[in-house]
């Protein structure tokens, strides 16, 4: 069973709109799988489906990820 999707903050989903404009790098900790990964990405794209919202992102050394916006903690 998925967990319910909780909507993030208005400045925070503002944070990572800008950060996609201006190709800025974060360092962000999201929980994939069951487990927490942490490391600098370059956000790429935010997406709505099916009333949850969606990063996608890209690590620094190449992997792409589509993480829903609240398993995403900045750091």
């Amino acid at each position: 069973m998925t967990e319910s999707y909780t909507p993030i903050a208005c400045g925070l989903h503002d944070e990572y709109e800008c950060a996609i404009l201006l190709r800025h790098i974060l360092t962000v900790r999201w929980q994939e799988n069951g487990a927490w990964h942490e490391d600098s990405v370059r956000p790429l794209a935010i997406e709505t489906v099916a009333g949850e919202e969606f990063l996608t992102f890209e690590v620094l050394h190449g992997a792409r990820h589509r993480v829903r916006l609240d398993r995403i903690r900045l750091r």
